[in-house]
């Protein structure tokens, strides 16, 4: 009994080539990632217990307690420290934000930056921002978009849900605590991408996000993306919230597990909301401009990373980051569910839109 094609969408089916450009996907993304995540570990504080000099201990539960005890010290030559991963604070001797001044702190004070480490991170998506200018259209060709309309529709979301930053996430935190040390990191981020250069079998296959792609899998037309979208980011957005009445009720220092509980809940989260992004811009956009369309959104995302960090540097009132961000969230569920329509389950367009659908767009 032969098959039966009803449609072109149907000629696709999973084969070495699929897993082989899978393979390749997840070695580039834990490369991409490596870049971005890298000083998290790299630039990680110790924490000071105390001075050699003195047998009285800092007990203080937070790293800025720490400090000021230190700083009571005067700055004590040999402070005893304790750290879990040797970043570079540990090995230059970099505690509490005092170190030795160079030129460039000087020239950092005349616009106002005093935290070095946070100001790097937006100079590094200020450059990641203008490589997409020459690069970014290239990789939006010939990766996330491409990825996306080899595989067979039915396996789609699941593979993207697997293969994606969420899972590398662990890998690389996995790395850190194996290597321990700085250095040993970096040399583990460059040995992946040269992997990802030659193509070697045997990575481990990602299980990451497997709940997600059940939810999309068994739930049919029940779990859509706009469900999806709203369930996901309203937990991010009440995390964020959460957050935010703990810092404004000063219970920070008694709850702090539940902050760093609840921060890191939302981070994990988060990953399947950068999927589901990628997916309903394929799936949304006709061919002719769905590369320019994904390109548009990466570079939109990007000026996020750049503003991030300025935004955790705002210290008007306690917790007014987490306040910044939950009303975002709620903005960003308001907006997706009135304008953004459902696109599980329909073919990918292939033409723009007619004049009639113009019309009816532009009355909405």
């Amino acid at each position: 009994m032969g098959v039966h094609y009803k449609r072109i969408d149907d000629f696709f089916r999973l084969d070495p080539y699929q897993l082989i450009l899978q393979l390749f996907n997840l070695l580039a993304i834990f490369t991409m990632l490596s870049n971005v995540v890298f000083n998290v570990f790299a630039a990680a504080p110790p924490i000071i217990e105390g001075c050699s000099q003195s047998p009285f201990r800092f007990n203080g539960t937070i790293s800025e307690s720490r400090c000021v005890l230190w700083k009571e010290y005067n700055y004590c030559e040999q402070p005893d420290i304790h750290f879990q991963f040797k970043s570079v604070n540990v090995e230059f001797h970099s505690y509490c934000g005092v170190q030795e001044k160079t030129w460039l702190d000087t020239v950092l004070q005349y616009i106002g930056v005093s935290d070095k480490a946070k100001f790097s991170t937006t100079l590094q998506m200020l450059g990641v921002m203008f490589s997409c200018l020459y690069a970014g259209q290239l990789s939006d060709i010939l990766t996330p978009v491409f990825i996306v309309e080899c595989l067979p529709p039915v396996h789609r979301f699941w593979i993207c849900t697997v293969v994606t930053w969420a899972p590398n996430y662990l890998l690389f935190s996995l790395a850190a605590y194996l290597t321990s040390e700085w250095r040993s990191l970096a040399r583990v981020s460059a040995a992946v991408n040269l992997m990802a250069i030659i193509i070697l079998l045997g990575v481990l296959r990602w299980t990451v996000g497997a709940t997600v792609a059940c939810l999309d899998h068994f739930g049919k037309n029940h779990i859509g993306r706009i469900r999806l979208h709203i369930i996901t980011f309203g937990f991010v957005t009440l995390c964020l919230a959460i957050n935010f009445v703990i810092f404004i009720l000063g219970m920070n220092h008694e709850m702090e597990m539940v902050i760093r509980s609840l921060a890191l809940l939302s981070f994990g989260v988060t990953g399947c909301l950068f999927l589901q992004s990628s997916l309903s811009i394929s799936e949304l956009f006709p061919t002719a401009i769905r590369s320019l369309a994904s390109s548009h959104s990466n570079v939109v995302g990007r000026l996020g990373n750049v503003m991030s960090p300025l935004v955790f540097g705002l210290d008007y009132f306690p917790g007014l980051p987490y306040l910044i961000l939950a009303i975002l969230g709620v903005i960003d569920v308001i907006l997706y569910f009135i304008s953004i329509p459902e696109t599980k389950g329909c073919p990918l367009p292939n033409e723009m839109p007619t004049n009639k659908n113009k019309l009816v767009l532009s009355n909405l």
